[in-house]
């Protein structure tokens, strides 16, 4: 993959703020960095009710969360609020993602009800204006009077599951990210005292699958890709995934778990980089299309995959742009908006769905990580900004199918082999209709 190091953003912001015990940053981020802010929190998704009871199984800690923390800087120390998710990567083992630019790996100790986070973890050495710098996480201490820090590096960092979410065991705890390798050390971001609540998946009921698309990805995370040079492909390849169409509007339809299949892709062509982080679990998401009007497709801001070091969100410029429109104006209606879209920028620049081909392609695509607009990242090469996606030639009317959960449970190999008393591993989980991929 091509070294894109800030492109997965820095941790909860990349900030050119000075903090009590730490010299500024501001010659050292990128020009790219220079806008900065908080997380958009204007797109976070809305805190989920109460879970009955704290999280007992990998299955009920997984997910999406919004959570909330505080920055030690200066002029940043207000309230900030961030995307966050926890993916299963083994046995008890997850890794955290939102906290840094990288999933961060931790322990999960269901009896005790904690996760438990290292003091230091090294992101790697990632390029800057002024040359390549270590960057490390780093566990530190408000004093007691609450006036400067101490490190606590050599010791891990605790969060309790709560009810509903995650929270910060001890909120004096800070997770800091400065910079090594030059004299002194200069805070590109950090926090502490999180707290995070599980999102629910916005009508999960309402989605259900009528077959199989596939789709070239030449605008959002392929693009990412170095296919010609690593697995001398002559372009980005072509992924398939479940598709499926909304119960509750007609005009919306969805690619489930798109880039489900990706890390399999890419082992089967031979190539195992290490350096590329292909995350081997996923976090399933969808890439979202309101085909209301068939000559502007809006892909609202969506979250579409924990894919290779962060939280992915799939988007385009029509649906963000009529956004605006919406919330500028409340009476306006969607059909309305994406009507005053396509007047702007004309029929040959928008986003369009073709029945009789049953094709869609998507133009202005937005590619973003951790909420962050690909605009912020001027070292992406993000393609032809244009995603292409083939319809299933027949779709099945079966709808909402659900998973009858006193049927029983058997599980597979990822060759198709059941497997009687499966160990760990990654297996597919089949009960009743439904089979899943799961990790052991």
């Amino acid at each position: 993959m091509k070294k894109f190091y800030s492109a997965l953003a820095l941790a909860a912001a990349c900030l050119s703020a000075q903090a009590a015990d730490v010299k500024p940053a501001a010659t050292l981020v990128r020009e790219t960095a220079s806008e900065v802010s908080a997380m958009e929190t204007t797109n976070a998704p809305q805190k989920a009710a109460p879970q009955k009871a704290p999280a007992s199984n990998m299955s009920e800690l997984q997910g999406l969360y919004t959570g909330t923390y505080y920055m030690p800087l200066k002029g940043y120390d207000g309230l900030q609020t961030n995307s966050f998710a926890i993916v299963p990567t083994g046995e008890n083992k997850v890794d955290v993602y939102g906290i840094a630019d990288a999933g961060v790996p931790a322990t999960v100790d269901f009896a005790k009800g904690t996760i438990e986070l290292p003091g230091s973890f090294s992101l790697g050495v990632q390029s800057f204006k002024e040359g390549d710098f270590e960057v490390v996480l780093t566990h530190k201490h408000w004093n007691a009077d609450g006036q400067g820090m101490y490190d606590a590096s050599t010791t891990p960092v605790i969060w309790n599951i709560v009810e509903g979410g995650i929270k910060a065991a001890d909120e004096m705890d800070i997770y800091m990210l400065p910079l090594v390798g030059k004299e002194g050390s200069y805070m590109l971001g950090g926090g502490y005292a999180f707290d995070l609540t599980k999102n629910p998946e916005n009508n999960p009921e309402q989605w259900y699958t009528t077959g199989e698309a596939s789709f070239v990805d030449d605008g959002w995370f392929c693009p990412l890709f170095s296919w010609q040079e690593y697995f001398k492909l002559p372009g980005v390849p072509t992924l398939t995934c479940q598709f499926q169409r909304s119960s509750a509007d007609e005009n919306l339809v969805a690619l489930y778990d798109p880039y489900g299949g990706l890390n399999d892709f890419v082992h089967s062509l031979g190539g195992q980089y290490v350096e590329d982080n292909i995350i081997e679990g996923n976090l399933p998401g969808r890439i979202v299309m309101n085909i209301t009007n068939k000559q502007c497709v809006l892909v609202p801001n969506t979250y579409t995959g924990a894919i290779c070091d962060g939280l992915w969100y799939g988007a385009n410029n029509e649906a963000l742009s009529a956004q605006d429109m919406l919330d500028a104006d409340e009476t306006m209606t969607v059909a309305e908006a994406a009507e005053a879209v396509l007047g702007f920028l004309g029929p040959e620049n928008t986003s369009n769905y073709d029945e009789q081909s049953k094709i869609i392609t998507i133009k202005n695509a937005v590619f973003t990580a951790l909420g962050r607009r690909n605009e912020s990242f001027a070292d992406l090469d993000l393609g032809s900004g244009v995603v292409t996606i083939m319809l299933p030639e027949v779709e099945s009317a079966i709808k909402n199918i659900t998973v009858d959960e006193n049927a029983p449970v058997e599980y597979y190999n990822l060759q198709g082999i059941r497997v009687e008393n499966p160990a760990k591993g990654l297996y597919i989980k089949r009960q009743g209709n439904t089979a899943t991929k799961v990790i052991l």
